[in-house]
């Protein structure tokens, strides 16, 4: 509870501190406004990029020293608990059960469903996950975590007489370390995307997406422009690139500019000159029509209706637009692309899905760690890829779930061979400092360039203290 506590009061802290500062600012001598130019300089900090999402992490079972006979397996159950509902839980349901059926030691695996991440979250918070593994979002495991919360899985018991994997994999996860430790083990990725309709655009006189920030820039204000020509009041100001306002984008934006991510023992540290460019970009985006926000937390009906050529959004939303599209006889080309950048590569910032393992028993440890190598077998990964929607941890997507790919271009359509990849510190405190950076991020349209450093200043403040509140 102690953890939930903070993280509220941060959010509070933050919104009061910023506007606190807003104040104070307004009974300074004001500067004169930043430059609105679009001519940005080369990014301060550089992001290695690849076609393919982060390479895995070897396990390290030389750590490993106990051992656990098969015999003590034999029959032993082990809980775990997930996020997903509908389909997506019947899928991971009918892994288990392929698991219980198949398993060499004869473990059988219990599971328990919640209702989505944020109920996850929430039962983390609450230390109502009593389960031997969890599967959640990276920075929820983290968020818990005070080095004894999660088994690390190079240490975790092996089985008598078996290898460490029960069978080879050509692609395993990526594992996110916290000293080191291989506590939240990545099954799949949640990358910050965007999506765009092909079909305007071209009619706009558009043939490719934007690839640089004023390229979108140009794409969003003819957009705007168009919905002008029409006698339709309501949609003005509309057209342009709708805005998420989430968590994700923000650093998305961040990202996309060059930006990187100072983490280790200490709080998180952006860099400043950077996002104050991402900062101006987005307030002249809005500020020139670019970009706009209505009362409707979703943008699947404004894209079918042409009020939206682009919007912020995710894998998890492509589904979602087709049915909306189907119902509604939207018959538009759609893609989805990467966050702009200024040498036209884009950018992906990704967030994780993980699993962990809290057993105490020295013989459920070692159950639940051969079900986590079992689970991040390439053939697993793309059943819960094609499940959850999510791209695989580790490899090519294109690769890993060929089939879904195919079945789905949108899904895949964003990870070109030039985009840079860049991954949330979800081990760093990131799923407070998440929200402190959302909160800055939505100051950005309410207030005039001059008032930025003081919404930096603050964001700065903030996260030390959310930091120290650990």
């Amino acid at each position: 509870m102690r953890l939930k506590i903070k993280r509220r009061n941060s959010w509070v802290m933050f919104a009061s501190a910023l506007l606190m500062a807003a104040c104070a600012a307004q009974n300074q001598p004001v500067s004169a406004p930043t430059s609105t130019s679009l001519t940005i300089a080369p990014p301060t900090a550089t992001i290695a990029h690849t076609p393919t999402l982060p390479e895995p992490t070897p396990l390290a079972p030389e750590l490993a020293q106990k051992t656990v006979a098969v015999d003590e397996l034999k029959g032993l159950k082990i809980s775990v608990a997930y996020p997903w509902v509908n389909e997506a839980g019947a899928s991971f349901e009918a892994l288990v059960e392929e698991f219980n059926r198949t398993n060499e030691p004869g473990i059988v695996v219990v599971t328990r469903r919640l209702p989505g991440y944020s109920v996850m979250s929430e039962a983390l918070l609450d230390g109502e996950i009593t389960e031997d593994l969890a599967i959640a979002r990276g920075f929820d495991l983290a968020g818990i975590d005070d080095g004894q919360r999660w088994v690390n899985l190079a240490d975790a018991p092996l089985i008598e007489g078996m290898s460490v994997l029960p069978e080879a994999c050509s692609t395993c996860a990526d594992y996110l370390d916290l000293d080191h430790q291989q506590r939240y083990v990545t099954l799949l990725y949640q990358p910050a995307l965007l999506v765009y309709n092909q079909s305007w655009a071209k009619e706009l006189g558009f043939d490719n997406p934007p690839k640089t920030f004023v390229d979108l820039q140009e794409q969003m204000e003819a957009a705007a422009a168009k919905l002008l020509e029409d006698n339709d009041y309501d949609n003005n100001g509309a057209g342009g690139l709708w805005l998420s306002l989430s968590p994700q984008s923000a650093l998305a934006w961040y990202c996309a500019f060059g930006g990187e991510l100072a983490g280790g023992d200490q709080p998180l540290q952006f860099n400043r000159e950077t996002l104050e460019k991402a900062f101006v970009y987005l307030r002249t985006l809005r500020g020139e029509a670019g970009s706009w926000r209505a009362q409707n937390p979703t943008a699947y009906q404004y894209f079918v209706n042409r009020t939206a050529i682009t919007y912020e959004g995710g894998l998890e939303d492509i589904l979602l637009q087709k049915a909306v599209g189907e119902v509604a006889g939207f018959n538009d080309q759609w893609v989805t692309i990467p966050y702009p950048t200024e040498d036209g590569m884009g950018s992906i910032s990704l967030e994780t899905i993980g699993i962990s393992i809290g057993s105490i028993k020295e013989s459920s440890q070692a159950a639940s760690a051969y079900f986590v190598r079992w689970l991040i077998n390439e053939a697993r990964l793309e059943k819960l890829s094609e499940a959850t929607g999510l791209w695989p941890a580790g490899g090519n997507p294109r690769q890993i779930a060929q089939e879904y790919a195919e079945k789905h271009p949108e899904w895949i359509s964003a990870l070109n061979p030039t985009v840079r990849i860049s991954v949330a510190p979800e081990a760093n405190n990131w799923g407070i400092s998440r929200l402190i950076l959302q909160d800055a991020a939505l100051r950005v349209y309410s207030l005039d360039k001059e008032f930025f450093p003081a919404i930096l200043n603050t964001l700065e403040a903030t996260l030390k203290e959310a930091w120290s509140a650990q």
